[in-house]
């Protein structure tokens, strides 16, 4: 067991499918727990189990691969709309994916080069994000991350983070959005503090838009950032990040709205909006990726 500091890494046996698999690497995050418990286990293991290269171990996908347990190294992961809500995640490794979940067509975009330390400190899934846009009561704040709107900037989309790490503008924007909240629960993952009426799309009116060049766009609505605890009390991962280009992480408050597949060989990542049901209709990843 090795502590980083943000979560504990693990080395333990697994067995899947009657797979027995020696010194699996994977994360199990501690000190980023909300105040009721844990992040749910599906963020976590997507997170951590998808460190490259793919090909050095021991890291779970690629021991899966090795042993013919899946067929594909990839990851789907549906985090469902609450992050205390037991069983609401989904997460499925191998070329599959769970088609009722999807709310909107899927679209692919390239992962920025996991070789490149200063583009991606040497990590898969981080994409290109070229505008975020906040749209509240009507009013819109517009940021473009990149050196230009048609240059994107680097972002992780971090399953295993229950932190959305957001530029100055946007932040402001948001939190506006959610009441101007200031003080922070220090237990857990230290929330802002938001009046749990912000859940309802009556008092959080408005949506943030995140554009990842001409592949396509991700809508959250501000309502789905805020989060309701065991104690009563409610609250939203946002913090801020003081530099122009500082959009460095989507973490699970933006993935909560979203289905992705997490693809480590083709390096890409398909996102589209997700669809809040407890049905399932699990397929294949099509031949060839998902094309217009």
């Amino acid at each position: 067991m090795e502590d980083f500091g943000s979560g504990v890494y693990l080395k333990d046996t697994i067995s899947l499918q009657g797979v027995t698999i020696n010194n699996v690497s994977f994360g199990y995050v501690t000190s980023y727990g909300n105040p009721d418990g844990l992040l749910i286990p599906a963020a976590t293991i997507a997170g951590f189990a998808t460190n490259y290269p793919v090909e050095d171990g021991p890291y779970l996908l690629a021991q899966l691969k090795n042993a013919s347990s899946i067929n594909r190294r990839s990851i789907s992961v549906y985090l469902g709309n609450e992050t205390s809500s037991k069983g609401s995640s989904q997460l499925i490794l191998g070329g599959f994916y769970d088609k009722a979940k999807l709310a909107s067509k899927p679209f692919t975009v390239e992962m920025v080069d996991p070789y490149s330390q200063d583009l991606a400190n040497g990590e898969t899934n981080s994409v290109n994000v070229t505008e975020i846009k906040v749209t509240v009561n009507g009013n819109t704040t517009t940021f473009n991350p990149g050196p230009s709107p048609d240059i994107g900037q680097p972002t992780l989309l971090d399953t295993g983070n229950p932190e959305w790490i957001l530029p100055t503008p946007v932040f402001a924007a948001v939190v506006a959005g959610l009441g101007n909240p200031t003080e922070r629960n220090y237990t857990g993952a230290r929330p802002l503090i938001v009046d749990c009426k912000y859940r309802s799309a009556k008092y959080a009116n408005g949506h943030i838009t995140t554009t990842f060049g001409d592949a396509g766009k991700i809508q959250i609505p501000l309502h789905s950032l805020v989060d309701k605890f065991a104690d009563g009390t409610c609250g939203t991962h946002l913090y801020e990040v003081g530099v122009s280009n500082g959009t460095s992480s989507f973490g699970a408050p933006w993935l909560r709205s979203v289905y992705a597949i997490f693809d480590q060989e083709s390096l890409t990542i398909t996102l589209a909006q997700s669809k809040h049901t407890k049905e399932q209709h699990i397929v294949a990843l099509p031949a060839g990726g998902f094309k217009d």
